[in-house]
């Protein structure tokens, strides 16, 4: 098996990146480690935040080391970190009214593939309710998000072709280390910010590695 995977060995699926001790293989798109720069981030460009939820879909298992990098963010920055797990599709627009109701002010997404397949009610009801929210990477963007940080999602799925070519020739995912991305995007929606009556700081503005208007 190939994949991309959110982490690894949080899944239990390898206890080592460099020499997988499973039948699997793949690239390592960082979602634990990155689930801190994100509340970092979500407070740059929100700097009045005080209280922030991080959303996950309810119908996994919490994503716990994603959660707990979250909230350690959450205490370091002076900011509550709350867990908001969210039915998809139909418990979007409910439990961010309640998030709103609860004085959240701004929203991490703890990405996955339901999360990733039903991205653009979750961009057009945080629009709705005026919430800022981070993403995991550009693919929720075309869907009207906010801004997202992370790891090129396409490119790692490109990148799985690698393994899989190896693998039909006869490589061991045990021979294959599990690769991590060397680059990260900042990626800022204008369009977004500007319909939610925001601006974005001039600081991420001069960081971003794009800009989309």
């Amino acid at each position: 098996m190939c994949p991309a995977f959110g982490d690894a060995v949080a899944q239990g699926l390898t206890s080592s990146l460099a020499r997988p001790d499973g039948n699997v293989t793949g690239i390592s798109v960082l979602a634990t480690e990155l689930a801190y720069k994100r509340i970092e981030l979500l407070k740059e460009a929100v700097p009045t935040l005080r209280r922030a939820a991080a959303l996950y879909n309810a119908d996994a298992a919490p994503p716990a080391q994603a959660l707990q990098a979250s909230m350690t963010a959450g205490k370091e920055l002076g900011i509550e970190v709350v867990e908001m797990p969210v039915r998809l599709p139909q418990g979007i627009d409910a439990v961010f009214a309640a998030a709103v109701r609860q004085g959240v002010q701004g929203v991490a997404i703890i990405s996955s593939t339901p999360t990733i397949t039903y991205r653009a009610p979750l961009c057009e009801l945080s629009l709705t309710h005026r919430l800022a929210t981070i993403f995991a990477n550009r693919a929720y963007l075309r869907a009207g998000g906010l801004m997202s940080y992370g790891p090129d999602l396409e490119g790692a799925f490109h990148r799985s072709a690698y393994f899989v070519d190896r693998i039909l020739k006869g490589a061991k995912p045990a021979d294959l280390p599990i690769e991590q991305p060397t680059t990260l995007n900042l990626i800022l929606h204008q369009g977004t910010a500007k319909a939610m009556a925001m601006r974005f700081p001039q600081s991420l503005l001069l960081r971003a590695d794009e800009v989309i208007q």
